[in-house]
């Protein structure tokens, strides 16, 4: 006996998601994804609402008997087939926050980065197949980053799963309605682009050649993946970071001040890593831990989940030298060199110190006296009672956003020109993308990067006033 047919319609698009396919279906019908599958095809989502992404033959059978649409056609809308490592499907899964919460394995189909072109273009929206892929990040045919939270209300993107009981929204940001026609998503630069391609390439079929490191198969690509996250984001310095990134955006090819404009902390910062390291792969990688003085490799694959022993095993040759690599206590370079030529310009620390009446600034210019009059770190630090790394730190602090940093009190809101307020708030909104995640600028990061950009020192205090709301 034939299945009756369910009594609604609509032609599957290019590149859709099964899920996608199935809400639409079921909207058409004023009725929940729930709802609409457990009655339509005896599926329950509840349990598991990521069914869709690897099918049973049975299922495929049923839905295909119900609407017409072939098993092999079906199967084209669902990722069966494709290979599947490390929670790699789960939404945001190349972001820094995965770093800091790698707990979660279920993808998550509620909140998605989109592509709102691609969305306003459509004479129907639907969600793409490849959106579904946790860590995708651009979108090929717009070259734009893909976009998970709304211009309008900035709240994460959201569109139900299909174990949502409401009705899934595809026209625009389900919380205040803004059209995808609204949204101008950020251009996304070629060699990101070629390698999100060659990633799919390689998850599509388990294995394969990436340029630059060679045979390689998707599971230890993974890993690859997570161990240059984990030296990003784990235990590094802001400025450290700050740095690398700026190597990165020169040596892609892009202008010094679009650093900004990137969320490095997103699948997208973490693309434009790999684009960047891969070609000179292990070199970019080594130069990268040393410039970030990051933990050791064997530390850093502590901290990642589901690395097996056949990964481990595969990883040594794939790292090269980098997997050699050990933290320096201190890498402090030419700073006697820096301190000599600031003492030629003209600065007396000495003179400086009898002026001021902080102790706390006191001490800081008494120990650049002793540095400048040929004490060591250790030397100066014993002086007043500190700790080497105390001193490291101012050295490496004034070295990297100026003296000033160091030796001079910061400034309130109330002591800036209404110029230098309207300046530092105009640069810090074209940063914001920066401002928006735990892993973005906390507010004496914010301070050190207004000093590199303006050699104002402003309190954190003013700082936060100043952020954008």
């Amino acid at each position: 006996m034939t299945a009756a047919r369910i009594p609604v319609y609509t032609e599957p698009m290019a590149d859709e998601a099964l899920a996608s396919w199935l809400c639409r279906l079921a909207s058409m019908l004023g009725m929940s994804a729930h709802t609409f599958v457990r009655h339509a095809f005896g599926i329950d989502s509840r349990g598991d609402a990521h069914w869709w992404r690897r099918p049973s033959r049975e299922h495929l059978a049923t839905i295909g008997q119900k609407t017409g649409v072939s098993a092999k056609r079906l199967g084209h809308m669902t990722l069966a087939g494709w290979s599947s490592a490390r929670s790699d499907e789960r939404q945001g899964r190349w972001s820094a926050h995965y770093v800091h919460q790698p707990s979660v394995k279920q993808p998550n189909d509620r909140f998605i980065a989109v592509c709102p072109r691609c969305l306003a273009e459509d004479k129907h929206a639907y969600i793409r197949r490849s959106w579904m892929i946790g860590w995708l990040a651009a979108c090929p045919r717009h070259r734009s980053v893909l976009t998970s939270r709304c211009p309008a209300c900035a709240k994460d993107l959201r569109i139900g799963d299909l174990s949502s009981r409401d009705a899934i929204v595809l026209h625009g940001c389900h919380r205040c309605g803004a059209p995808w026609s609204r949204f101008t998503p950020r251009s996304a630069i070629q060699p990101a682009i070629e390698l999100q391609e060659q990633l799919l390439n390689l998850k599509r079929h388990g294995a394969g050649d990436l340029p630059g490191i060679g045979p390689v198969d998707w599971g230890t690509l993974t890993v690859i993946a997570d161990l240059i996250s984990a030296a990003v984001w784990e235990d590094t310095a802001d400025h450290r970071r700050e740095r690398l990134f700026s190597r990165i955006v020169c040596d892609l090819g892009m202008q010094a001040d679009e650093r900004l404009l990137i969320k490095w902390q997103s699948n997208y910062g973490t693309l434009l890593i790999l684009a960047w390291a891969i070609p000179d792969w292990p070199t970019r990688l080594e130069q990268m831990l040393g410039d970030l003085r990051a933990l050791s490799v064997a530390s850093l694959l502590e901290l990642l989940p589901e690395v097996d022993t056949a990964d481990r095993q595969r990883l040594p040759s794939l790292l090269g030298s980098a997997c050699g690599y050990q933290r320096q206590a201190s890498d402090l370079e030419h700073w006697r060199e820096w301190l000599d030529a600031m003492v030629a310009s003209g600065m007396d620390f000495r003179a400086r110190a009898r002026r001021m009446f902080h102790q706390g600034y006191y001490d800081r210019l008494g120990v650049f006296a002793r540095l400048a009059e040929g004490d060591s770190i250790e030397q100066a630090a014993a002086g007043v009672g500190l700790k080497p790394a105390t001193v490291e730190g101012w050295i490496e602090t004034a070295m990297t956003y100026g003296i000033h940093m160091v030796i001079e009190k910061a400034l309130r809101l109330n002591q800036l020109t209404p110029q230098q307020v309207s300046d530092i708030r105009q640069w810090l909104t074209r940063a914001d993308v920066n401002l928006t995640n735990r892993n973005g600028w906390r507010a004496d990061h914010a301070r050190h990067e207004i000093a590199r950009q303006f050699g104002i020192n402003v309190s954190v205090g003013a700082v936060q006033l100043l952020l954008p709301s």
